[in-house]
């Protein structure tokens, strides 16, 4: 229990390693636009996807990326009415 009368049931993490990186990869246009006036090319447009696709397939056989990055976490915790658990 914390000072705030809560007890945490569980913790999960949402995401991994690589689909952070691929959540940012798919954000580049989008950012570039806003602080460069930039784009990617053609070239760069194909070469982001087929690292994406490396990404996804590295995502699927992950063994616990999430400890390094991950999108943030999921958390369920329990507080009585009273602020206190027995």
């Amino acid at each position: 229990m914390t000072e705030a009368g809560f007890q945490i049931l569980t913790i999960e993490a949402n995401g991994n390693y690589f689909e952070f990186l691929a959540q940012e990869i798919n954000r580049i246009n989008g950012v570039a636009a806003l602080y460069s006036n930039g784009r990617l090319n053609l070239k760069e447009t194909l070469a982001s996807k087929l690292l994406l696709k490396a990404l996804q397939r590295f995502s699927e056989e992950d063994k616990g990326s999430s400890e390094l990055l991950n999108l943030g976490f999921h958390i369920l915790a329990q507080k009585d009415k009273f602020g206190k658990l027995s």
